[in-house]
Order: structure tokens, then sequence, then C-alpha cells
């Protein structure tokens, strides 16, 4: 048994070839949700995962309107919790992808995922925007950087956290005031917006 038999090449995982899906709208969506179900990570840090997904979706054109449909047909009761991380933070790669081709104006009606925007990093002059009914899930806009989010009913902990210039409206003050207790205040403003 030769050296080469002991010492295996680890392989990176950024390298995994990435897929061009030609064809229906349907068709893609189809494709990214079969990535996710089948993409089991054994990485413990949320950059990493989110680096992951961002290497995949980088050849798609991935359009608003296609992010809400697919966070729309996920079923998030048969995922554990680890599993609704990563869909938060895939979800993240997403809006990120997009945003850097140009889009914005993201809007959803209801995510039931973890670390939603966790990372996402807007520009100053022209923050990324994101309009939610229903966040029911911990750690949303966690490091987030030049965001700007419309939440009408917060249901999670942790909102926030290490989020720089962004801005929070609500047009529910119970809501707003729930979201700034459980962020941590760094240059963000909180305000009602009917």
């Amino acid at each position: 048994m030769g050296l080469e038999k002991i010492f295996t090449k680890i392989e990176n995982p950024f390298e995994e070839k990435k897929l061009e899906v030609v064809g229906s709208e349907e068709a893609v969506l189809d494709e990214w949700m079969a990535y996710f179900e089948q993409t089991n990570l054994n990485f413990n840090v949320y950059t990493d995962i989110l680096d992951f997904y961002k290497n995949y979706l980088v050849n798609f054109e991935i359009k608003p309107a296609m992010i809400k449909k697919f966070n729309d047909m996920v079923d998030t009761k048969k995922f554990n919790d680890r599993k609704k991380m990563w869909l938060g933070l895939f979800l993240s790669a997403m809006i990120q992808t997009s945003y850097n081709k140009g889009f914005n104006d993201f809007v959803f009606e209801e995510i039931n995922v973890d670390n939603f925007g966790m990372y996402l990093q807007g520009q100053k002059d022209k923050p990324i925007k994101i309009k939610a009914k229903i966040i029911d899930g911990n750690s949303t806009l966690n490091d987030a950087e030049n965001c700007v989010a419309k939440i009408t009913s917060y249901k999670g902990k942790c909102f926030g956290w290490y989020m720089k210039d962004c801005k929070i409206y609500s047009s529910n003050e119970a809501v707003l005031e729930q979201i700034r207790k459980q962020s941590w205040k760094q240059n963000n403003s909180f305000e009602i917006k009917k």
C-alpha cells in the first residue's frame, strides 16, 4: 500500500460542478429544490455554508419573484432544525446573488426559517430591500449591512445581531418594539411605516 492510499486529496466543496438549467422557470425552481434537499453540509461556520450556496447559484439569473416562488414551494415541516437553518442561508444566498446581478425589492408572504437574511450586504446608496408579512424564525438579518426591511409580523428571536446601517419598518408598533429589543443597535433605525 503506497502513501497515496493513506493521504487522499481532500476535495474542496467550492469546486463542485455548477449546473446550468435551461428551460422553464419551473425547471429552474425544481433544480434548486433538488439541489437543496440533496445537499448535506458538514460545515460548522455559517459563512462557509453561505459561500457554498452562492458558488452554486452564481450562474443563474435569479429574479426576486423566483425567490418568492421557491420559498412558497418549500415545506419546512419535513426539515429538521439544522436543515431549516441551511434553508435560511440558501434564501439569503439567492437574495445576495440576485441583488449582485442588479435586482432588488424582495417580497415574501411568510418565511418559516432561521438565518433569513443573514450576512446580506447591500450598498449604502442602494440598500437591499425586503418586505415580509410574517417571519417565523430566529437570527433574521443577523450580520446584515445596508438593508431596508418592512416586516408586518415577527415571531422569532435574535433579530439583527451585528446588523449595521439597516432600516427596519413595521406598521405594527408592538412588532417594531420586539425587533428593536432583540437587535443590537449599530447605526440602525426602527420606524413605524404604514
